[in-house]
C-alpha cells in the first residue's frame, strides 16, 4: 500500500530529476525591461540636471512607447515635473532611439536532459534632448547607453513578449523536434526511477 509519505518522496524525486521548480519566478516582459532600463540609465546620468519642469510626448505604440515611459518615470523620480500634454512647461524633452536590440544566448544548465536557460540581454542607446519651450534652443543633450541582462526559463519565453510590439518578441530556442522529444525522454526516465524506487521497497 502506498502511503502519503511514499507519495511525497515520489513527487520529490520527480521534481529533483526533472528540475521543475514548484513556483516559477515572475519575469519581466521585454517592454518592462526597456522601461526599467531606460529609467535606471537616465537616473545614473547627468542628463538634464537643473531642469525644473518638462513637457514630454508619450508615445502610444512601437519601441518609442517603453522608451518614453522610461524617461517619464526617470524624471519624475528626480523630482522634475513632467507634463505629457500641451502646457506651459519651461522645457520640451525629446529623444531619438539610436539603437535598441535584444539578444538571446544559451544560459546556464538546468540539469539532466533539459534545455539551458536563455540569457536575455538588452543593448540600447538613446539620445535625450531638452529644448526651451519658447524658442527651441537646446538646453541639454546627452547620449545614454542602456543595458540589461538576466536569464529566463525557455518555457517563459512567450511571457516575455510584448504582443503589439513585434521588435520585442523573443525568438524561441531549439527545434520543434527537440521540444517534442525532450519531454518524452524526461518522463520515461523519471517514470523508470519511480518504478525502481517502489519495486525495491
Amino acid at each position: 500500500m502506498i502511503t502519503r509519505r511514499d507519495l511525497s518522496r515520489a513527487i520529490s524525486i520527480i521534481l529533483l530529476f526533472s528540475g521543475i521548480s514548484p513556483a516559477q519566478e515572475k519575469i519581466l516582459t521585454n517592454e518592462q525591461v526597456v522601461i526599467k532600463s531606460v529609467r535606471d540609465a537616465v537616473l545614473k546620468s547627468d542628463c538634464c540636471k537643473g531642469i525644473g519642469d518638462v513637457r514630454l510626448e508619450l508615445a502610444r505604440s512601437g519601441l518609442a512607447r517603453p522608451v518614453s515611459n522610461g524617461l517619464a518615470e526617470a524624471f519624475k523620480a528626480m523630482g522634475v515635473n513632467v507634463s505629457v500634454g500641451p502646457g506651459a512647461s519651461w522645457a520640451v524633452l525629446g529623444y531619438d532611439i539610436l539603437g535598441l536590440e535584444f539578444e538571446y544566448k544559451k544560459g546556464k544548465s538546468r540539469g539532466f536532459l533539459r534545455q539551458h536557460m536563455i540569457k536575455r540581454a538588452l543593448d540600447a542607446r538613446i539620445r535625450v534632448t531638452a529644448t526651451q519651450a519658447m524658442d527651441g534652443a537646446i538646453v541639454a543633450q546627452e547620449d545614454i547607453s542602456v543595458g540589461y541582462s538576466d536569464e529566463i526559463d525557455p518555457a517563459a519565453v512567450e511571457l516575455a513578449k510584448s504582443p503589439d510590439i513585434p521588435e520585442l518578441a523573443p525568438r524561441a530556442q531549439g527545434s520543434g523536434w527537440a521540444r517534442i522529444v525532450e519531454p518524452v525522454v524526461v518522463t520515461a526516465a523519471v517514470g523508470g526511477l519511480v518504478y525502481l524506487f517502489f519495486a525495491n521497497r
